[in-house]
């Protein structure tokens, strides 16, 4: 029998564009996570040390630290109501 291969996946270029509004902030597929978006319960986020804070206050990490600030919840709906202002106009 014959081995099956995949199909190459899509990048997110070549999505049309109702496909990347569904999936927009959802770049997970592929990684050892959950296919939905998960909710961020949370107001403060662990960090290893205190330089590693540092480097997202002064914006050499994209990390969270706390939820005022920036959520991954957020970040995904956030995203997702971009690519959905893009179907309004085209």
């Amino acid at each position: 029998m014959a081995a099956k291969t995949r199909a190459p996946k899509a990048r997110a270029v070549d999505r049309k564009l109702g496909t990347r509004c569904v999936h927009a902030g959802e770049e997970r597929h592929g990684k050892a996570e959950p296919l939905t978006t998960a909710i961020a319960q949370t107001s403060v986020f662990a960090l290893p040390n205190v330089d590693h804070l540092r480097d997202i206050v002064t914006g050499k990490s994209s990390e969270y630290y706390y939820t005022r600030n920036a959520n991954p919840t957020t970040a995904a709906a956030e995203e997702k109501s971009q690519h959905w202002k893009a179907v309004a106009v085209a």
